[in-house]
């Protein structure tokens, strides 16, 4: 899997990660969520790509939905 972009939240206690792949036979995107250690980047982002749980696109859009209840692309 091509790693394609990143997201991260980083607390006091975690550094959770986003990881947005794509497969290079099919060409579909898969995003797959997980913690890292915060010390090294390329490692945090294969650890969640391979053992990361998969963040569906209809989760992603739910997710939007109620930080945006009035449906406002703008807020």
């Amino acid at each position: 899997m091509k790693i394609i972009d990143d997201i991260w939240f980083t607390s006091f206690m975690a550094n959770i990660g986003i990881v947005i792949g794509e497969d290079e036979v099919t060409g579909e995107r898969k995003a797959y969520i997980g913690v890292g250690d915060g010390f090294h980047l390329e490692v945090d982002r294969q650890m969640i790509a391979t053992h990361g749980a998969k963040l569906s696109p209809e989760i992603a859009a739910r997710i939007a939905a109620l930080l945006n209840p009035e449906g406002d692309d703008h807020a």
